[in-house]
């Protein structure tokens, strides 16, 4: 196991002298594949939907990479942020990164103007598992939501906030240690504020009662014994 830690951290770690070798843009790897942010483990619905409860409201996201391009055989790691622009900051998340990581830094989403992002790498190779419309998915975490204010919001795969200096871009690294070289996801567009995202979905909430009851506050309780 402990072999196993220091070749995930070697991904991040041989890094830099890739970067200083040739250069710091992304754009000099060939790119491939992307994050993206489903309401269900096989890629099928870009639209997560979070349901009305008394008082408040519960739903959950997938967060999958999508396996094409520079790492259709695999990834070892990725880098990124999931950015929820106009989501409540007093929204509770929960966030359960896939068992078979073995090295996670920080947390994957972030809300209005916060600063954040995940990095994770697995000890092996991942090849993916076959999922919705041909799709081939690595799981990469599990975000439980819960809001007490109701709410309608994009949702973006986007670089690190603050990115990285070595890799100022999502992006994975490849199976093919020792180098584990970057591979930035596709990009697919530029948001409201000039930024590129690699995946673009929506969080709402169904139409709902509105309001912090006895029942919410004992959900949340519930939510984090």
């Amino acid at each position: 196991m402990t072999f196993r830690v220091i070749a995930s951290l070697a991904a991040w770690a041989l890094f830099p002298v890739l970067a200083t070798a040739q250069t710091t843009r992304c754009e000099v790897f060939p790119p491939g594949g992307y994050v993206g942010v489903y309401a269900d483990s096989l890629a099928q619905d870009s639209t997560v939907v979070l349901a009305p409860r008394p008082g408040f409201w519960l739903g959950t996201l997938h967060i999958l990479a999508i396996l094409n391009g520079a790492v259709a055989d695999g990834i070892t790691a990725a880098e990124f942020r999931v950015h929820l622009p106009l989501a409540p900051a007093g929204m509770f998340i929960t966030t359960t990164v896939d068992p078979s990581a073995n090295l996670s830094i920080g947390q994957p989403i972030t809300i209005g103007m916060d600063d954040g992002g995940l990095r994770v790498a697995f000890p092996q190779c991942k090849h993916g598992e076959p999922a919705a419309g041909g799709k081939v998915v690595v799981p990469i975490a599990r975000v439980d939501i819960f809001s007490l204010v109701e709410f309608d919001t994009p949702v973006l795969v986007q670089k690190l906030a603050p990115p990285d200096f070595r890799a100022p871009c999502p992006n994975f690294r490849k199976c093919d240690p020792p180098s584990f070289t970057p591979a930035p996801m596709l990009s697919r567009g530029i948001d409201e504020v000039g930024e590129e995202y690699v995946f673009r979905g929506r969080l709402f909430c169904l139409t709902g009662q509105v309001g912090a009851t006895r029942t919410a506050w004992g959900a949340i309780k519930q939510l984090y014994r």
